[in-house]
């Protein structure tokens, strides 16, 4: 029903008109509903928060999952979102408890593949507005994070070594 689609991996895209050719044309492809995911180290383009809305506005989209890390940019697609009808999650484990406290809906966590229960723990502190908890899970989730993706650029290789050691 739904398909999660990043920016093009190959092409840098820098335009707004860019990005929403290629939205289009993968939308145009499939009748499922596209599940915004922005992924800048991965994929080299930072999807621009005025796609994103058009995207919403248009009806292609009511989900967007940010990895960018930018804490500035979430806080702002926080903001926009409600008014186009956006649900937002995070993707960053570096500003998982962070994001839920501003309002996000949801965390997709790489490393909760092989590790989901600080997640679980973080996400259930959450609702309940226990910080210290929030905190507390955090901690853990940037020791998880630097012990088995650290590396830069090797993050996937490290996960992926990560959910072999687990049997996945």
């Amino acid at each position: 029903d739904q398909i999660v689609v990043t920016p093009s991996y190959y092409l840098t895209l820098t335009r707004d008109s860019e990005f929403l050719a290629h939205y289009a044309t993968i939308r145009a492809a499939t009748d499922a509903e596209l599940i915004v995911y922005n992924i800048p180290p991965c994929t080299g383009s930072n999807l621009p928060l005025s796609v994103i809305f058009d995207m919403a506005r248009r009806g292609w989209t009511r989900y967007c999952k940010d990895s960018s890390a930018d804490n500035a940019r979430f806080a702002q697609l926080l903001a926009g979102a409600p008014e186009v009808g956006l649900t937002v999650f995070q993707g960053s484990e570096a500003n998982m408890a962070w994001a839920l406290e501003q309002g996000a809906r949801g965390l997709v966590p790489g490393c909760a593949n092989f590790h989901a229960a600080p997640f679980v723990r973080l996400w259930q502190a959450a609702q309940v507005g226990d910080t210290a908890t929030m905190a507390a899970c955090q901690e853990e989730i940037t020791r998880l994070v630097e012990v088995v993706v650290k590396g830069d650029h090797h993050w996937l290789a490290g996960l992926h070594y990560a959910c072999h050691l687990c049997g996945l």
